[in-house]
């Protein structure tokens, strides 16, 4: 937790500054900010779990604990942000505005594990309200106007009818996401079933009536989710919740239903970017360390040894030889490391090493960095779809003509030959998930 550490410090001591944060102190526990209250807990925790000075010990992560680093992390994730995170700073020292604020560095740092890049929209234009800010996905280049809304506290019903009505209200340059929580404590009697029930029968009642200045209101993806840990400061095991639904997007939600694997892939394509923030939303976890590095490299239990783009001296399997590390992959046991070198006369090999308990460790923490960069690390297949995008990344290039190869025996062929390049991808890969006997009628595995 050292990474946590240094970055609560300056969370106080860089943002906060030191005179806010001793005035608070000084004030009785029930009296001060909620950032100080969390503090506390925080502190009282960590003595009660560690109470020897210097001793290293795994400790469960209270709502308190999850609560203050999370705002820590989340002002780490938008410390390349200095205009936003300056905007966030001054509201998050405003009790009044806190609850709002902390709310919105959240939303926020889930859109840069997301693989977002954030902008203010223009404050200074006076003359028309603003969303939240603007989010570019760095692949896609898409841009979203982002507007965060979180409800009062105490209510008895799940309905966000008037957080959705008060964000599509804004002004929006590009294509809506509205994200609302829905701040209800984990042990009230709504379970995530029924809020979420309650919550998509609300969304759903209003499309057709709810006007904005006597306007059809606009079309938004809605995303409602559930960040309780303020509601349980000395407790573990706080569950967070984040449910998607489309807002006069009929094919984008919790619950809508594809007539087959094509259309609703094809749907999963068009909604890539909102999809990448909901698994944003899921992902989100305070690292060890707030650089996502492995703590086994970072608290140099080890060092890396195998990363992409260096060279390595392989005289011991050949004479001279010196290679580039190109890719790697860990074996099922996760003690084999399958290396790919480029070697120096443009000739590829792969070489095998067996890794150490503690790089072991790290892989099986980190598996898709390991190797310093980004690598796709396959898993089990557990659902038609997800057979289905395995067929199609392996024969998404394929050749026109090698597809209607494969289907020659097809007995609606002529049918398929009339197909656009990707449909007829995509219709084979269809037909091979549902030919390969893996799953039932209904979906579920076909298990012996």
């Amino acid at each position: 937790m050292e990474d946590v550490h240094r970055l609560s410090v300056e969370l106080h001591q860089e943002h906060l500054g030191d005179t806010w944060g001793n005035d608070e102190i000084a004030k009785p526990l029930a009296r001060r900010h909620p950032i100080l209250q969390w503090y506390d807990a925080v502190c009282r925790h960590q003595r009660e779990a560690v109470p020897q000075t210097g001793e290293v010990r795994d400790v469960p992560a209270t709502g308190a604990m999850a609560a203050y680093f999370g705002l820590a992390y989340n002002l780490y994730l938008l410390a390349h942000n200095a205009e936003l995170q300056a905007r966030l700073m001054k509201r998050l020292k405003n009790s009044e505005q806190f609850r709002g604020a902390y709310y919105e560095t959240f939303v926020a740092a889930c859109f840069v594990l997301a693989g977002f890049t954030l902008e203010l929209e223009n404050e200074q234009d006076g003359d028309t309200t603003h969303c939240e800010f603007t989010a570019t996905n760095k692949s896609s280049e898409n841009k979203f106007s982002i507007e965060a809304k979180s409800r009062a506290p105490g209510k008895a019903n799940a309905d966000v009818g008037n957080q959705l009505y008060a964000a599509l209200t804004k002004n929006a340059d590009h294509t809506r996401i509205v994200v609302i929580d829905i701040n209800l404590p984990t042990d009230t009697e709504k379970t995530v079933e029924a809020w979420r029930d309650e919550v998509l029968s609300g969304i759903k009642s209003r499309e057709n009536g709810l006007t904005i200045r006597g306007e059809p209101a606009p079309p938004a993806y809605v995303l409602v989710t559930n960040h309780p840990y303020h509601y349980d400061l000395d407790s573990a095991g706080t569950m967070r919740a984040v449910l998607g639904a489309g807002f006069k997007i009929p094919d984008f939600g919790y619950r809508v239903t594809f007539a087959s694997l094509v259309e609703g892939f094809k749907a999963l394509r068009k909604h890539a970017d909102v999809l990448a923030v909901i698994d944003g939303f899921r992902n989100y976890s305070i690292p060890t360390t707030f650089d996502g590095q492995a703590p086994e490299f970072a608290f140099h239990q080890t060092e890396p040894r195998y990363l992409v783009g260096r060279k390595y001296d392989l005289s011991e399997h050949k004479p001279g030889a010196v290679g580039e590390l190109e890719s790697g992959v860990v074996s099922g046991d996760g003690r084999q490391a399958h290396l790919v070198m480029k070697m120096d006369d443009g000739t590829r090999a792969i070489f095998t090493n067996t890794l150490t308990e503690a790089e072991a460790a790290a892989y099986r923490a980190h598996p898709s960095t390991f190797f310093g960069v980004e690598i796709k690390v396959g898993g089990k297949v557990e659902t038609p779809m997800e057979m289905f995008e395995f067929f199609y990344d392996s024969y998404k290039n394929t050749p026109r003509e090698k597809v209607l190869d494969f289907m020659s025996n097809a007995q609606d062929f002529a049918a398929l030959s009339e197909m656009t390049d990707d449909d007829l991808r995509l219709t084979l890969c269809e037909r091979w998930v549902w030919g390969s006997g893996a799953f039932r009628a209904d979906g579920q595995l076909a298990r012996t």
